[in-house]
């Protein structure tokens, strides 16, 4: 959305310190500039959209997300043990993921966050000169310097020139990621249990009323089970919710999934209607459930199942019992 449609005012944080300019398109909505604005770790933000907001600010914010509200689809009772004993997600696909999409949707920020690690491993030979002490030692000490920066590979760096050359390369995925504002962060409270939500969209495009979502991936071709595998549905669900939420009338949900591996196939194309209505019913579902452990103080956890088998796929002698009728004939399937 242009910036004359917003009206800009100042705002102070609940200690009358710290002041943020908000540029406020709506009386119940604020896009927030967060350049001095720091959240401690049981901030309570209030509802609006927030721009320029860090990450590690991000996760500080004291509200329910998509992640943690992943936990509790597994089960209540996952879902109230690492709300106790929050986990460490950072692996090495989550890594290059977050340094992907600040190549693509923040490239001014890269020398900022970021920081190449020199080879020390050449010189010191042996068959796994990164696990040697003097590797470590010599690593430890470069990112002693640079603190504050996520230290990086060269190699890792060489997959984002060529991630970031193929979004570009590409018409449909290069224009998901124009005429909106790059990693925005939503606050919300959700009607259903009043639990204040957040959120952090890659892209969010007000005027086409649609969010857009940067994935990495080893093979773009099988997008559809990393749909199902990783609650991709129920990511997309979650971040309209709290778009709605704010009164933007957001209806669809964009991916731009790119592989992390030259030469970096792209594949993009809106989320499925039935796939996001799919996730919308999952979501609003496991809500309620959870709005009726917190009243009752019980976390179940798994349900047992009469038995335990294999999938139908992978049965080798037995045939499946179950049948389907096709052209007057009853087949097993």
């Amino acid at each position: 959305m242009p910036t004359s449609e917003y009206e800009e005012f100042q705002v102070s944080t609940s200690d009358g310190k710290q002041k943020a300019t908000v540029t406020n398109a709506k009386k119940e909505v604020a896009f927030v500039g967060a350049d001095g604005l720091e959240f401690a770790d049981d901030l309570t933000v209030p509802v609006g959209v927030y721009e320029g907001v860090p990450f590690d600010q991000y996760r500080r914010i004291n509200a329910l997300n998509n992640s943690r509200f992943s936990d509790f689809v597994q089960s209540p009772r996952h879902y109230e043990h690492f709300r106790k004993h929050p986990k460490n997600l950072e692996t090495a696909a989550l890594t290059f993921g977050s340094l992907a999409h600040c190549g693509v949707l923040e490239p001014a920020r890269l020398l900022e966050l970021y920081v190449i690690l020199p080879d020390f491993a050449e010189g010191i030979g042996g068959a796994r000169p990164t696990a040697t002490k003097e590797y470590k030692a010599k690593k430890a000490a470069f990112e002693s310097k640079h603190t504050g920066k996520t230290a990086i590979t060269d190699d890792q760096y060489q997959k984002l020139l060529g991630v970031v050359e193929a979004v570009d390369e590409d018409k449909r995925a290069r224009e998901a990621f124009q005429g909106g504002r790059a990693e925005v962060t939503m606050v919300w409270v959700d009607d259903i249990t009043g639990k204040l939500c957040k959120a952090r969209p890659d892209y969010m495009r007000p005027g086409a009323g649609m969010l857009c979502d940067l994935k990495t991936t080893r093979d773009a071709r099988d997008f559809g089970r990393s749909i199902a595998k990783y609650g991709y549905d129920r990511q997309a669900a979650w971040y309209l919710r709290g778009a709605r939420a704010l009164n933007y009338d957001m209806g669809h949900f964009f991916f731009v999934v790119v592989e992390s591996d030259a030469p970096h196939g792209v594949l993009a194309a809106p989320l499925d209607a039935d796939t996001l209505e799919d996730g919308r019913l999952q979501i609003e579902a496991d809500l309620r459930r959870l709005a009726e452990c917190e009243a009752t103080g019980k976390w179940p956890g798994y349900v047992h199942p009469e038995t335990f088998k294999k999938p139908s796929y992978a049965m080798k002698w037995v045939k499946s019992k179950q049948t389907a009728q096709f052209g007057g004939y009853t087949v097993r399937v």
